[in-house]
């Protein structure tokens, strides 16, 4: 009968089948690493010597500067750091629609943001997009922090892998890292070290490595009536990886929802990690380093001629303004003579590849205002250019929405929550979900086009009803409806807007004074009518003297 494997040894083999489905990645993350960020990625098969050497071999860094463009830029235009960018508001339509709850969604907004203000948040967020466009996932782990609330811990690629469900969501997290002694026994205990990493410490070798496997994953079987960490639904585990097979983990704790947030630049299909743009870069990028390589080679063969001569002179000296002694007649001359159309490679071929890097790392959009200095130009037309460009960006911009932002701020509520941060919720919203919008100036253009056809059909529909017969269709436009829209548009607070039911009782009131007005005018104009009757003559020949004589029969 075979024997149950160990915890460890669970873990370590569903690492091993991990890291072998993520295989294929490795030489294309290397390659990236190398020509366009070296300072990102770990692979666990170069010494950090090797890693610093690998600065040299970027010959162009245009690569490098487009994807620090792309950082840039999506930074600022998805969560600045300088202006609110996550809203908050009720899920239930009816509740938002009213406005209920408006005042407490911007109150709880207000406290998630001072805490990314405070944490580490923002770094941790370019980082995250960094990777992004680097390798095509990007990883976080959100953990709790005594101080800050948050505490954000980041991955860069091939130092670890995870697995999707159906849905495309995190299910676990395989993470390699690189520790000392020191820091081990610090973090876990002596108690629950390795005998190993016992012995070194108490040999005082501190600074010895150890590597460690930190796995999160859907804990299968727990007590859901007990709260502890060992039955939450999430398990977290951190092994040393030169323990023997039958010793017990570091640690083993729990989170109530997955902690990892693994959000993928591009994804076809099933795609557990995605593609990147440094990817479909990557080719017009280790080009440019060849071309660059050749041109330097052609460089130095116009300046630094290969020269012939008599064998009897040995040295010929070719620095500028230097003699070389020759007998007679002899001569020096070139071995031959080098016509290279250096200009001419440098605009039409490696030109080129600048330009196609650019455009894969969307340049051409964060640097729209920049790339147009036509005179004539008006700021419409140029909105407009840069409206159907961000466009482009709404896959990226998606994919950063629902596997990065909403999730992290739902952490952050509740770590808010738990720490009893949040202000307490009306009689009339409790226990009602919130749902966030994004309101970062990306999010904004894209929602703009949507609200742009909302101006435009209003605008129609108003010039529609000064036309005789077409004033009834001015009834079809929820002016409400319009105002709401526009105002998620641009990303303003919800106090500027008076929710349906508080502006019900002044729309009511100025209805019955408009209809007091009405009441009062026809009362004066009957009041009128009845003196101008009074005042008139009967006459049989008019018509009061006519109806006074029926009146006699």
């Amino acid at each position: 009968m075979e024997s149950q494997e160990t915890l460890i040894q669970e873990l370590r083999r569903r690492n091993e089948e991990a890291k072998q489905q993520r295989a294929y990645l490795i030489p294309v993350w290397q390659k990236i690493s190398r020509y366009i960020l070296p300072q990102h990625g770990r692979y666990f098969v170069k010494t950090q010597r090797d890693r610093k050497a690998e600065f040299g071999d970027i010959l162009d860094n245009t690569a490098s500067w487009a994807h620090g463009v792309f950082v840039a830029g999506m930074s600022a235009g998805a969560f600045p750091a300088s202006v609110p960018w996550a809203g908050l508001r009720m899920r239930d339509p009816e509740l938002a629609a009213n406005g209920i709850g408006a005042e407490y969604c911007e109150a709880v907004s207000k406290v998630v943001h001072a805490i990314f203000a405070q944490s580490n948040t923002y770094p941790a967020l370019r980082h995250c997009v960094a990777e992004m466009g680097a390798f095509g996932p990007g990883c976080l782990v959100i953990e709790e922090h005594e101080e800050n609330v948050i505490h954000l811990h980041k991955l860069t690629a091939g130092t670890y892998c995870v697995d999707r469900d159906f849905n495309g969501y995190v299910v676990a997290l395989y993470r390699e890292l690189v520790s000392t002694v020191g820091a081990v026994v610090d973090q876990f205990g002596y108690e629950n070290c390795t005998t190993i990493v016992k012995q070194a410490w108490d040999q005082r070798r501190y600074s010895e490595t150890v590597e460690i496997l930190h796995v999160i994953d859907e804990r299968k079987q727990r007590d859901p009536t007990k709260a502890d960490s060992r039955n939450m639904p999430w398990r977290s585990v951190y092994i040393d990886q030169g323990a023997r097979d039958d010793e017990p983990p570091l640690r083993e704790s729990g989170y109530p929802f997955m902690p990892v947030l693994c959000p993928r630049a591009e994804v076809v299909g099933d795609d557990t990690y995605g593609t990147s743009q440094a990817m479909k870069a990557l080719g017009d990028t280790s080009g440019l380093q060849h071309k660059h390589v050749r041109i330097g080679e052609a460089t130095d063969k116009m300046t630094r001629i290969a020269t012939q001569g008599p064998a009897d002179i040995e040295e010929v000296n070719t620095m500028p303004g230097m003699h070389t002694r020759t007998n007679g007649a002899a001569r020096i001359e070139p071995l031959a003579v080098p016509v290279l159309p250096i200009q001419h490679l440098w605009q039409q071929i490696v030109e080129g590849d600048h330009q196609r890097i650019a455009r894969a790392f969307y340049v051409d959009v964060f640097q729209a205002f920049l790339g147009d200095t036509r005179s004539g130009t008006t700021a419409r037309e140029i909105m407009a250019r840069l409206q159907e460009k961000i466009q482009g960006l709404g896959p990226l911009l998606g994919n950063v929405d629902h596997e990065l932002l909403r999730p992290l701020v739902h952490a952050t509520i509740w770590f808010a929550g738990q720490r009893g941060m949040l202000p307490p919720a009306p009689d009339d919203i409790a226990g009602q979900e919130m749902e966030v919008e994004l309101s970062g100036p990306l999010y904004r253009a894209l929602k703009a086009e949507q609200s742009r056809g909302t101006m435009q059909l209003i605008e129609m529909i108003a010039q529609l009803g000064m036309v005789p017969g077409w004033d009834q269709v001015r009834d079809r436009v929820d002016i409400d409806a319009a105002a709401d829209e526009l105002r998620d548009t641009f990303g303003a607070p919800a106090r500027v807007l008076k929710s349906v039911r508080e502006v019900q009782s002044v729309r009511d009131a100025r209805a019955k004074m408009q209809a007091a007005q009405q009441q009062a005018a026809m009362a004066q104009q009957m009041a009128g009518t009845a003196k101008d009757l009074a005042q008139s003559p009967v006459d049989p020949g008019n018509a009061l003297g006519r109806m006074a004589g029926e009146a006699a029969q």
